[in-house]
C-alpha cells in the first residue's frame, strides 16, 4: 500500500485528471487496471490537497529474488547467476510511495498541469485536514 499527499494549485488540468484517474481506476479488467485506487482531495484557499492511496493487486513478489539470490551466492559464490535474483529483488521499487508519487508528477504533467507540485508527509495531511 502507498499512501501519499500532495500539494497542488488550483488548475483546471489538474480538475481533469482526478477526474479522468477516478475513471479509469473503476476499470475492473486487472490486465487494464492493476491497482485499486482511492482518491481524496481538498479544496484550500489557492491550493488542492490530494491524498492517494494506491495498492497494486499483484503481491509483493520481489522477497522471492532477494531468497534466490542468496541462497546461489552461498551454494554457489559470486557469480552472473546471482544478478537474476538481485534484479528480481530491486523490483520491490515499483511498490514505494516514491514510484508512485514520480508517476503521479509525470501523469500531471502529461494533462498539461505547469504549477508546482509537494509531497506532503502524511502527518502535514492530517494537520491541513483536520486543523
Amino acid at each position: 500500500m502507498a499512501m501519499y499527499g500532495i500539494l497542488l494549485d488550483k488548475d483546471k488540468a489538474v480538475a481533469k485528471w482526478i477526474a479522468e484517474t477516478t475513471k479509469r481506476t473503476q476499470e475492473e479488467n486487472f490486465l487494464k487496471n492493476p491497482f485499486k485506487t482511492k482518491i481524496k482531495f481538498w479544496l484550500k484557499k489557492k491550493q488542492l490537497l490530494l491524498l492517494m492511496d494506491i495498492t497494486p493487486i499483484y503481491f509483493n513478489y520481489t522477497i522471492f529474488g532477494w531468497v534466490m539470490s542468496a541462497g546461489t551466492l552461498l551454494m554457489f559464490g559470486l557469480g552472473w547467476w546471482v544478478w537474476p535474483g538481485i534484479i528480481l529483488g530491486c523490483l520491490g521499487f515499483f511498490w514505494t510511495s516514491e514510484f508512485y508519487f514520480e508517476m503521479t508528477k509525470l501523469g500531471l504533467r502529461r494533462a498539461g498541469y505547469k504549477g508546482k507540485i509537494k509531497r506532503m508527509r502524511l502527518g502535514e495531511v492530517i494537520r491541513e485536514v483536520v486543523f
